[in-house]
C-alpha cells in the first residue's frame, strides 16, 4: 500500500459529513453530472476543513503514488487534446472528481448501518427511475419496439446504474434474514428489474446475466430461484428478448453492431502509433476519420471503455487508471473468503458481482465518462472497497 499522511490542526469546526453524501443518491437520480460535480467538490470542501481541524489524524491516500502519476498525466493529456476546454472538463469529471470521491469515502466514518441507509436511498433512487420509464413506456401505449432512457440521456449508461441497483439488490436480499426488509428489497429488485428490460441494452444484460452467474456458481441454492425468475421474465418479455437476441446474431444485419467493430478497428489502429501515452481526452472523434474515410455509423467514441482509456491515456495512464478497479476487485474476493459478517458480506458481494458485469460491459461502452453519473457511482464503489480493507475496525 501506498499512502501519504498528513498533520496539521488548525480550525475548530466539526460537521457530520455523512449527512451530505445521502443527497449523492438524488443527483444519480436525475443524471445531474455537472451540477453532482461542484456538489461533490462542496462535499469535499466541508470534509477537508473537517479533517483540517482534526490535524488529520487518521487521515490516508491510498495509492499515494498512483494518484500522484494518473493526476499529473491526466493534466499532460489535457495539453496535447485537440480542444483543451473540452479535455479540461473530462480531465475534472473522470480523474479529479473520482480523487475527490475517493478520499472521501475511504477517509470518512461509515458505519454498515449508515451504507444501508445509503443503499436504500439508491434502491428507492432505481424505483424512481423505472416507475418514470413505466409511465413513458405507456404514453406510447406499451409499443416494446422503442427503448426507454427514463430521466437520464443515454440508454447504454442508465442500464448500467440499473445493474448495479440489481446486483447490490440481489446481494442483500441473499446475505439478510427473512424480515420485512427482504419483501421490501423484493420489491425493489421487480421494478429495478423492470427499468433494466425497458432499457434494451444487450451488453448490460449480458453483463448481468453473466454476473449472475458468477453468483451461482458460489452459491448454487441460487439456481432454482434464479431460474424461475428468468423463466418469468422470459415470458413475460419474449418479444423484446428475441429481438435483441437476433440482433446479435444476425450480425451482419445489424448496423449498430457494424458500425461498433468498425469504431474498434479504429481505435486499435490509432492505439499501435502511440502506445504509451495516447492521444488525450476526447481524441477519438477528431481521428477516426484518418483511420476510414466512410463509417457505418458516426461514433463520438469506440464504445469500450478499455480501447478508450488506452486510446485517450496511453498505455500507461490505461494501466493507472484501471489498477484502482483492479484493486478494489481483489480486495473484495479476499475479504469475502475470509469473511463470516452478512452486514458486510451483502456490499462485498455487491461489489464482486457489479465488478464482473462490468468487466464485460466495458467491452461495449466508455463507462468511464462525463456522459452519465455511472462514474461517478462506480468510483464510490471502488472507494467503498478501498475503505472496507483498510477500515474493517470502524465498520460495526
Amino acid at each position: 500500500m501506498n499512502s501519504g499522511v498528513l498533520s496539521n490542526p488548525v480550525l475548530d469546526f466539526k460537521i457530520d459529513l455523512k449527512f451530505f453524501l445521502f443527497l449523492f443518491p438524488v443527483f444519480f437520480t436525475f443524471d445531474l453530472i455537472y451540477y453532482f460535480s461542484f456538489y461533490a467538490v462542496f462535499v469535499f470542501i466541508i470534509f477537508f476543513v473537517d479533517k483540517l481541524n482534526s490535524g488529520f489524524r487518521d487521515f490516508y491516500v491510498h495509492s499515494f503514488f498512483y494518484w500522484v502519476l494518473l493526476l499529473v498525466l491526466g493534466m499532460y493529456e489535457v495539453t496535447v487534446s485537440f480542444v483543451k476546454s473540452e479535455a479540461f472538463y473530462y480531465y475534472y469529471i473522470t480523474v479529479l472528481i473520482p480523487f475527490l470521491l475517493f478520499l472521501i469515502f475511504t477517509n470518512t466514518d461509515l458505519k454498515l448501518k449508515y451504507l444501508d441507509k445509503f443503499f436504500h436511498i439508491l434502491f428507492i433512487s432505481g424505483i424512481i427511475l423505472s416507475l418514470y420509464s413505466i409511465s413513458v413506456l405507456s404514453s406510447i401505449n406499451f409499443d416494446f419496439r422503442y427503448r426507454i432512457t427514463s430521466l437520464w440521456n443515454h440508454y447504454n449508461l442508465v442500464a448500467a446504474y440499473f445493474m448495479v441497483l440489481l446486483l447490490f439488490n440481489l446481494s442483500f436480499i441473499v446475505n439478510s434474514k427473512f424480515s420485512k426488509k427482504t419483501i421490501l428489497y423484493l420489491i425493489s429488485l421487480v421494478f429495478i428489474l423492470l427499468g433494466l428490460l425497458m432499457t434494451q441494452t444487450r451488453g448490460i444484460w449480458l453483463a448481468t446475466i453473466i454476473a449472475i452467474l458468477y453468483y451461482i456458481l458460489k452459491r448454487p441454492k441460487l439456481l432454482l430461484p434464479v431460474s424461475i425468475v428468468t423463466a418469468i421474465v422470459f415470458i413475460l418479455f419474449y418479444g423484446i428478448i428475441m429481438d435483441r437476441f437476433f440482433s446479435v446474431v444476425n450480425f451482419g444485419n445489424d448496423i449498430s453492431s457494424i458500425g461498433r467493430l468498425q469504431a474498434w478497428i479504429a481505435s486499435v489502429i490509432l492505439i499501435k502509433d502511440n502506445l504509451l501515452l495516447g492521444y488525450g481526452f476526447d481524441s477519438f472523434r477528431y481521428l477516426r476519420d484518418k483511420v476510414f474515410a466512410v463509417y457505418f455509423v458516426i461514433l463520438p467514441h469506440p464504445h469500450n471503455t478499455y480501447l478508450t482509456l488506452t486510446l485517450e491515456l496511453g498505455l500507461i495512464g490505461f494501466i493507472l487508471y484501471i489498477s484502482f478497479f483492479v484493486k478494489a476487485f481483489y480486495y473484495s474476493i479476499k475479504m469475502r473468503r475470509n469473511s463470516k459478517d452478512s452486514s458486510l458480506n451483502k456490499y462485498l458481494d455487491g461489489i464482486q458481482l457489479s465488478f464482473v458485469g462490468f468487466l464485460v460491459a466495458f467491452m461495449f461502452e466508455p463507462y468511464f465518462t462525463v456522459l452519465g453519473a455511472i462514474t461517478f457511482v462506480l468510483w464510490i464503489l471502488i472507494s467503498l472497497s478501498f475503505y472496507f480493507r483498510f477500515s474493517s475496525s470502524k465498520l460495526v
